[in-house]
């Protein structure tokens, strides 16, 4: 053993690569165990878990009440009545439950909304007050106190042993403010990591109480008077840098040279991976290094720091350990558990199991593991380590006694009588650690302690672990980001060649994080892994984000050679851009990368390598699109844009587009937004009007001829041609009106019936028509049935479904079911334990009975009080009600281009009534109310006696209308009409 070794010179940083210093060369004093532990045990800062503090000045005056008034300081008698007369008896929460139960809780609560502080010095109390609560926990961050309620102990008044949970974000701790009230008891005791204080406000006029979230806490009986507090949730910013410890780098060096000389041992004998339990717990979703308290604060900053300067990682582990055993026989018990499992009849002293907890007189197993692994921002790691306490813990000794578990008070799952089994138990004990693994250790330590390391759960969390690592030590580290990279590539290897498929085909693995993948991607780049940049291309599936090209393409831009891409990038980005789904992806990723003419910096040959594979590439993808999928209104525009960065738009279109585009396979929604996109660009110069016009007529003639209007998805932006396209797309339309997609109604179809009234009057078509009579009366009556549907009927009976219970020789769900189908019971009450009003809970919710079903805690075992309601009709009516008033304002659109209304009437003939009133929804149509829209004022145009509408077209985007006389047979019609929503109609009777 070598001897202890005094430190004198001053330490500058100096010996932070160095091997051969003093100290690297020395042996451990004792242990890397014992050594290590000494080092972290000796980080010490000032602050304790809980502070009591006698308050030198009374509080400001000023506190109201509602109803109540001003409150004056001593609390009185009276309004002390008055106040318990306001409040409400406090609960508290168990699990996901919220509970009153007097004999855990017995105190009275006000929310804070019930009372107020009217003095303007309120406030800069309770900074005064927090700047002292700072000081006694050892924070150096600014506090935040939250006003919370506001409590009066009467006598007998108490609260059970218990910890806070948190109910603000960035809540640490709690406040507890005594104002002054004369009481006797009423004490807080305080108990942390084996410890207990004694506070008594009793003692003080006024004083303050303040502790960390996770301590355990009870208040005393009150014995006499009123104790009157008022409580504060305690929090820190919780993005806010928490401020250092204060430990200097002198402070810190022996444990620098002791990990430094575990970081030296040989690899294949080293340890691996070591646990320094903290002295807080806190849970999975909290944990992250801005949230530690006092000492452990101080501990996780100096090691993360440390492990900036040496290769090895710091994260924080919950550890776990299981204990089964028996408990010790209770003889009442038995008779009741004979009782309640059909023996005899159930006890009124029965007890509740859940409020017990249960010595293990025989343990008979004993299990440890890691919960899991979160790294210091409190991201997901790995879960489900091995734990060997005795050789991973450094504070567990090799004595049984020495178990750090010992003096956490456990979890319990309690197993009564069991047939022929008599009572056991399972005990979960819960700490929170610091875990220690060397840098290039990271993914032998976790696959050969993880229980489930090739989980895609693991490995993904891993693997983002990795490569942000690497990311993180790209600047500042080289020799840190390989280490790291390493292990992605091992861990990759690993999720994509699962290991009973090693030497068989290669699956599919499952989507990595698309945020991952960059780091993984940016990573490989940058650190020269070209060959496992490829690879990891070719597996991402379709998680990448688009954006992740314009990366690339600035990383192409400052790279010193065009062969970068020839040799590197062109064949990765070829899988990732072929294994996006749809087109719009594919031409995002296409365009982030292609430069752009106006962007300087770029070499000629590359600019021009790159254009021209992205436009073949675009080919590819718009080939294999055609022939894989069908396309929807995005695609259709995405084919323009597509054209667009093509060096020749029309050349693109013609040769593409124009011979693949489908009727039969692709949808209206992909032929209607193509066609508008196109009219667009052309009209703007981006591609040729005369090559737009050709394209455009070729398109619409194949579209009219053959599409299948059911299938339309997606908004319109109609275009109608000459008279006899539009005859067969009207006809078309009206045989496929009882097949139309309902979902797609709002979208496209209500929309087309708007904008296809002024086309008609445009055109001077008559509306009495009966294909365009028949389209708007069966498209609307469609729409009315299968969107807005039949009104619910409303039902006074009491009757409800049985439930399916698994066992038909159930008790409780036969009497359950007693209750449901009974046509006068409403309420009924099921005394029954945890596990049955368990199982009733899960039926009634399952099954979806209309009913509600709470604890009453006032009993021993608590009641499930179930009671039938009526809210799943109303909420019914309350749909139906929203579709009914949705359908009202969609129809009021047809006034949108007004005045339509005239013309409406004329196309519904005798059912304008009953469409527009939606008489249809009605249970009883006959005497249904009439809610169709009145007409438009006098001034607009009238039908004559025939039915026909003076023909009449709107011109600009004013609004202003003009009146056409009839057309004349014979002559053919060329006109363009342009909305003001920029909708164009355009007539292609010229050609």
């Amino acid at each position: 053993m070598a001897p202890n070794i005094e430190y004198s010179q001053a330490d500058d940083g100096s010996d932070r690569d160095s091997v051969t210093s003093e100290l690297s060369t020395q042996d451990y004093t004792v242990s890397l165990k014992d050594d290590l532990l000494k080092a972290l045990d000796n980080v010490k800062v000032a602050g304790s878990f809980a502070s009591f503090r006698k308050l030198q000045h009374r509080p400001p005056a000023g506190l109201h009440v509602d109803g109540v008034g001003d409150i004056s300081m001593p609390l009185g008698e009276t309004q002390a009545r008055q106040l318990i007369a306001k409040a409400r008896q406090a609960p508290y929460g168990r699990g996901s439950e919220t509970i009153v139960d007097t004999s855990v809780r017995n105190t009275w609560e006000l929310d804070a909304a019930q009372f107020t502080f009217n003095n303007q010095r309120w406030p800069g109390y309770i900074q005064s007050v927090c700047a002292k609560v700072a000081a006694d926990l050892g924070i150096k961050s600014p506090i935040r106190a939250e006003i919370y309620k506001m409590l009066i102990y009467e006598r007998g008044a108490m609260f059970k042993s218990h910890t806070d949970t948190e109910k603000i974000p960035g809540q640490f701790g709690t406040l507890v403010i005594a104002l002054p009230s004369a009481h006797k008891g009423g004490d807080v005791v305080v108990k942390h990591c084996g410890e207990t204080k004694t506070f008594k406000t009793s003692e003080y006029r006024q004083s303050f109480i303040c502790w960390y979230s996770d301590v355990h806490h009870k208040v005393c009986p009150v014995e006499s008077g009123y104790r009157w507090v008022l409580t504060y949730n305690l929090a820190l910013n919780p993005n806010a840098v928490r401020p250092s410890a204060g430990l200097v780098r002198s402070e810190t060096k022996a444990l620098r040279h002791t990990l430094r000389k575990w970081l030296q041992e040989p690899e294949e004998s080293r340890q691996n991976g070591l646990y320094y339990v903290l002295d807080h717990d806190y849970t999975e979703a909290s944990i992250n290094l801005n949230s530690l308290k006092t000492r452990d604060l101080a501990l996780g900053q100096v090691l993360n720091n440390v492990s900036k300067e040496l290769d090895f990682e710091v994260f924080f582990a919950l550890l776990e350990k299981e204990e089964f055993g028996e408990t010790e026989i209770d003889h009442d018990e038995y008779d009741r558990g004979s009782r309640y499992r059909g023996w005899g009849e159930d006890s009124e002293e029965e007890e509740e199991e859940e409020e017990s907890y249960h010595h293990l007189e025989e343990i008979l197993d004993v299990k440890y593991q890691v919960k899991t692994v979160r790294d210091m921002h409190g991201r997901p790691v790995v879960d489900g380590l091995a734990l060997y306490a005795e050789k991973d813990i450094l504070q567990n000794g090799e004595d049984a006694y020495d178990d750090v578990f010992s003096g956490v008070e456990p979890e319990e799952e309690y197993e009564g009588y069991m047939g022929n089994f008599g009572p056991s138990a399972t005990h979960w004990y819960r700490i929170t650690a610091l875990l220690l693994v060397p840098s290039a250790s990271i993914f032998e330590f976790f696959s050969s302690n993880a229980q489930s390391l090739f989980s895609s759960n693991n490995l993904r969390s891993l693997i983002s672990y990795c490569a942000r690592s690497s990311m993180r030590y790209m600047e500042s580290d080289e020799h840190r980001a390989t280490l790291s990279f390493r292990a992605v590539t091992k861990l990759c290897g690993s999720f994509w060649y699962p290991s009973n498929e090693r030497l068989g085909h290669r699956s599919k693995p499952k989507a990595i994080d698309g945020n991952d993948l960059v780091n993984i991607l940016t990573a490989a780049l940058e650190l020269g892994e070209y060959d496992f940049f490829e690879e990891a291309c070719m597996m991402h599936g379709d998680v990448l984000p688009t954006s992740f090209f314009t990366w690339a393409k600035q990383w192409l831009k400052e790279s010193t050679s065009d062969s970068d891409f020839d040799d590197i990038m062109e064949q990765g980005l070829t899988y990732v851009v072929e294994a996006y789904p749809f087109l719009p992806e594919q031409l995002a990723a296409l365009t982030n990368l292609t430069p752009k003419p106006e962007e300087a910096g770029w070499s000629a040959s590359l600019r021009d390598k790159i254009s021209t594979w992205a436009h073949d590439k675009l080919k590819n993808c718009l080939e294999d699109s055609f022939k894989e999928q069908e396309l929807g209104s995005d695609d259709g525009k995405t084919m323009i844009e597509m054209a667009l960065i093509a060096p020749d738009p029309s050349r693109f279109l013609t040769a593409s587009v124009v011979l693949m585009l489908d009727p039969a396979r692709h949808s209206i929604a992909s032929f209607i937004a193509f066609l508008a996109r196109l009219w667009k660009e052309g009209s703007t110069g981006a591609i040729s009007r005369d090559d737009c016009n050709a394209i455009y007529r070729t398109i619409a003639k194949r579209f009219l001829a053959s599409a299948d209007f059911s299938k339309a998805t997606s908004e319109v932006k109609i275009s109608t041609p000459d008279d006899d396209l539009a005859t067969k797309f009207i006809t078309k339309l009206n045989d496929a009106v009882p097949r139309l997609p309902v979902d797609h109604m709002h979208e496209l179809w209500l929309p087309f019936l708007c904008y296809l009234i002024p086309v008609l009057t445009a055109n001077a078509i008559l509306l009495t028509t009966p294909v365009y009579q028949f389209l708007y009366r069966s498209t609307l009556t469609r729409y009315i049935k299968k969107f807005v549907g039949k009104q619910p009927v409303q039902s006074t009976s009491l009757v409800r479904p049985r439930v399916n219970c698994s066992s038909p020789f159930c008790i409780d769900c036969n009497d359950l079911n007693d209750f449901l189908e009974s046509p006068t019971e409403r309420v009924n009450r099921f005394k029954v334990n945890k596990e049955r009003r368990h199982h009733l809970h899960q039926m009634l919710d399952h099954h979806n009975i209309d009913c509600t079903h709470v604890s009453e805690c006032n009993s021993t075992p608590y009641t499930l009080v179930v009671t039938k309601t009526f809210k799943q009709q109303e909420q019914l009516m309350k749909e139906w009600k929203e579709r009914k008033g949705y359908a009202e304002k969609r129809f009021r659109d047809f006034q949108t281009h007004s005045p339509l209304t005239p013309e409406l009437r004329v196309l519904l003939g005798d059912q304008f009534d009953r469409i527009m009133g939606m008489e249809d929804t009605y249970p009883n149509s006959a005497v249904a109310r009439r809610t169709a829209p009145a007409p438009g004022p006098a001034s607009r145009p009238l039908a004559s006696a025939s039915g026909h509408v003076t023909g009449r077209s709107r011109a600009g985007a004013s609004g202003s209308s003009r009146y056409t006389p009839a057309p004349v047979a014979g002559v053919r019609r060329s006109r363009s009409i342009r909305f003001g929503d920029g909708v164009e109609i355009i007539d292609l009777t010229d050609d």
